[in-house]
């Protein structure tokens, strides 16, 4: 170790490198008791009757564990005499990835002590599955591109030859067949316009609108898709920000979040659809997302539903994924959504809970003078 200059106090150094760190510094006895800590990186707010070495550690850092925490890092290194290293969860705190290290006796033999570096990772976890299902979007979205195109032409010589024997039949029988095929070429394209959602998108020029416009203009379309026991509540930001988007996409997004929470109250209740300004300047969103900093569109769509558990939030936005017990539809609606939000470069998050109800709230950059060229 380098040698200090005189004028400094080793002891002071090191009580303040130690109470300065980000992470959260442990030092934990044979008895799982709580020594030492700069209680940081997250646990600033235990209380003090904890910091005092009741209750033993894993109920402070890692409550899920069971006891005698046979899964405790502490437990692993005063076992063996080596570092380990764990990834745990404390709710409601987050994600944190563990450190533990022995502290021998001056003899070198015995662990007497373990120290944990605990960092809170619970943000970069976060940027981790959004770049995972970023990822996996991109390649179902090439992929939707490259079906679109093969089954288009498919689908012109099915519906072509569909069409001639149509008019050649005059037999009855085989004319409603030949009306079966025809309507089916139909169906198809409307899936592959779906797809095509999923993937390039419609080709239509990026204009200067209004969110509270696209609303006004679907209000009478979404309350006529309503059951009769749900209840629309249409909430505008009169001073709403412009954006810079495809009507037609957006439309789309409107009516499938509108769908997707009729679908999910089947006894009845209230939708909600709302529009906002709101700054992120640190670029967190309400659930936690991370967006980039600056100014946003905010659309709100809340239904008051059977909603979602967890497992089932995170592959709501994945293709041919449903929950609906009916199997209605083909499992692409909120993938489209998923798909049209992010090519207008924008963000989408999800917060539910079983019998909660969900809430969709969409993210949409201001409109700037420099939109994206290839929305």
């Amino acid at each position: 170790m380098p040698k200090l200059p005189s004028n400094i106090d080793v002891n002071d150094l090191y009580y303040r490198l130690f109470s300065h760190l980000p992470d959260c510094l442990v030092v934990i006895d044979r008895q799982h008791r709580v020594v030492l800590s700069n209680w940081r990186g997250g646990f600033e707010d235990v209380p003090v009757d904890k910091r005092e070495g009741m209750p033993p550690c894993a109920a402070i850092f890692h409550p899920d564990d069971d006891i005698p925490f046979n899964t405790c890092p502490a437990t692993e290194v005063f076992r063996s005499g080596r570092t380990t290293n764990r990834e745990f969860h404390t709710s409601p705190i987050g994600t944190f990835e563990c450190r533990a290290f022995p502290i021998f006796d001056q003899t070198g033999d015995e662990v007497i002590y373990v120290a944990l570096q605990i960092s809170n990772v619970s943000e970069r976890k976060e940027l981790e599955k959004q770049l995972t299902l970023c990822q996996r979007m991109e390649t179902v979205s090439c992929m939707a591109a490259g079906l679109v195109h093969d089954f288009n032409n498919l689908l012109t010589v099915v519906g072509g030859f569909g069409r001639i024997l149509h008019q050649a039949q005059t037999e009855p029988n085989l004319q409603q067949a030949a009306q079966a095929i025809l309507d089916a070429e139909q169906r198809a394209r409307a899936l592959l316009d779906r797809l095509m959602m999923i993937g390039e998108g419609h080709h239509d020029q990026a204009v200067e609108l209004n969110l509270n416009n696209l609303i006004g203009d679907l209000e009478r379309l979404l309350r006529s898709m309503l059951e009769p026991k749900v209840e629309l509540d249409i909430q505008l930001d009169p001073a709403l920000t412009s954006i810079h988007g495809k009507a037609d996409e957006l439309e789309q997004v409107i009516l499938n979040l509108a769908i997707n929470g009729r679908d999910a109250m089947t006894h009845g209740g209230r939708l909600t659809i709302s529009t906002a300004n709101q700054l992120l300047p640190w670029g967190i969103d309400s659930t936690g997302s991370i967006l980039p900093p600056g100014p946003y569109v905010v659309l709100t769509v809340t239904d008051t539903g059977h909603g979602m558990d967890e497992t089932t939030r995170e592959k709501i936005f994945e293709p041919f994924f449903t929950n609906q017990k009916s199997h209605k539809g083909t499992g692409l609606g909120m993938t489209v959504v998923f798909s049209i939000v992010k090519r207008h470069l924008g963000h989408i998050s999800v917060a539910s809970s079983p019998d909660g109800g969900t809430t969709f709230e969409i993210y949409l950059p201001h409109n700037d003078k420099n939109p994206p060229a290839d929305l």
